[in-house]
């Protein structure tokens, strides 16, 4: 089987302007990596955008990356870049044109919009994985919650309707499409996958402090003043918030204020935005995990964290809610059930045999079902269903003849 990914910002081989979007970069590689150890052909198609960037390259995992010009060749974000995708989509199509692959799988919206416009002129089907809607409550807000000037989701609905078939990270995802009015039978649940050659209980573990129990967490602002006064109540512990703003800025700052007032003033590091390399030693310092994020790029990090061997706690919605099995690799709670959350907090920051014994089975969990081999099956099963399901509306079967129909 021959593919074509489809990352209009982001280059799997290229360091991204910011550390934020590392996590998505290393994603598309291990995807595409995986893909082509399983026998099939990927080609990745992205925005070029270094000057000197060669048009082919053939990166270590064995797939090819093809940079399109379009716009500046500089690293942009994701929705800087939509002022060049018409260039993009019409380069794409002509390589879609050329090199005819069965199917072109679009990672994020964007990236889904120069898909929609070059493979129906390329008569090449589709597949799309957003990593993310924005909120369909609001039409002119971006995923994180803060305002955008671009539709993004009436945008959303029309590249969901007009795909061949989604994959959905999780069920939460899928029942999010389904609202929007797509058909559930065009959706594939496939969840994200994590790299256990990185991502593991052994390896080298960052400093930490004399706490006795060290929490990480990720989450929103609301989500840390939440755990802080939990674990203020709660003496010899640790707390450290994983991402966020920078040391050193007024939000930080702020944070730190209501660390204070909750006793965690010596108590908390804020480590800001974390390279994805080094996620995996900040991680295995930690020895209980907490995500109240739905979001799927906080759920990747829980993810990654079980996958180290921490026990999580986390809210049973999104992307942690499929991810986590309730008093098997961790706890679900209820949003916003606090109490239920201080009281399992508590239990497990008490109890070092409990959250050895979570940890073990959540990285069981991770190894078994979130290998990316494993991933790579189940997605290119998804491809496979695609490209049948085009060549059949594309070559449908003659009518049977009446006189053979209702013969004996």
């Amino acid at each position: 089987m021959h593919v074509a990914l489809v990352s209009e910002h982001l280059s799997p081989i290229l360091e991204p302007a910011d550390i934020e979007s590392e996590q998505s970069c290393a994603q598309l590689d291990r995807l595409a990596t995986s893909l082509t150890r399983a026998g099939t052909r990927v080609d990745v198609y992205t925005r070029k955008q270094t000057p000197k960037a060669d048009d082919e390259v053939l990166a270590p995992g064995g797939y090819r990356v093809v940079n399109l010009a379009a716009g500046p060749a500089r690293p942009m974000g994701e929705e800087q870049t939509l002022p060049h995708t018409s260039a993009f989509a019409s380069s794409l199509r002509d390589c879609l044109s050329q090199h005819k692959p069965d199917v072109a799988h679009a990672h994020s919206w964007v990236s889904g919009l120069a898909t929609a416009l070059a493979a129906g002129a390329a008569e090449v089907p589709t597949v799309v994985s957003f990593h993310g809607l924005a909120d369909t409550e609001h039409p002119g807000s971006s995923a994180d919650g803060h305002g955008s000037t671009v539709p993004r989701a009436s945008m959303e609905r029309k590249i969901a309707r007009s795909a061949d078939r989604l994959i959905a990270s999780c069920p939460d995802e899928a029942e999010t499409l389904t609202r929007m009015g797509v058909a559930r039978a065009k959706v594939s649940i496939v969840p994200t996958g994590v790299d256990l050659d990185d991502f593991d209980p052994s390896g080298p573990k960052a400093p930490r402090g004399t706490a006795s129990c060290r929490v990480a967490m990720v989450g929103s602002d609301r989500d840390f003043s939440t755990v802080a006064a939990l674990l203020g109540k709660l003496d010899d512990t640790e707390l450290v918030f994983v991402g966020g703003e920078r040391p050193g800025t007024s939000g930080v700052a702020r944070l730190r204020e209501v660390a204070a007032a909750h006793g965690m003033a010596g108590r908390t590091i804020f480590t800001g935005p974390v390279r994805h390399r080094h996620m995996s030693t900040l991680l295995r310092s930690a020895d209980l995990f907490v995500c109240l994020s739905p979001s799927e790029s906080a759920g990747v990090v829980t993810l990654e964290a079980m996958a180290c061997g921490l026990p999580v706690v986390a809210y049973g919605i999104g992307y942690t809610g499929d991810l986590v099995v309730d008093g098997i690799t961790g706890r679900a709670i209820d949003p916003p059930d606090r109490r239920h959350l201080a009281r399992e907090l508590e239990l497990l920051v008490h109890n070092e045999s409990r959250r050895f014994a979570l940890g073990v089975s959540g990285s069981d969990r991770a190894q078994s079902r979130f290998a990316w081999d494993r991933v790579a099956e189940d997605t290119v099963r998804v491809y496979e269903a695609t490209a049948r399901a085009a060549y059949s509306l594309l070559h449908p079967e003659p009518p049977i003849p009446a006189a053979r129909r209702y013969a004996v």
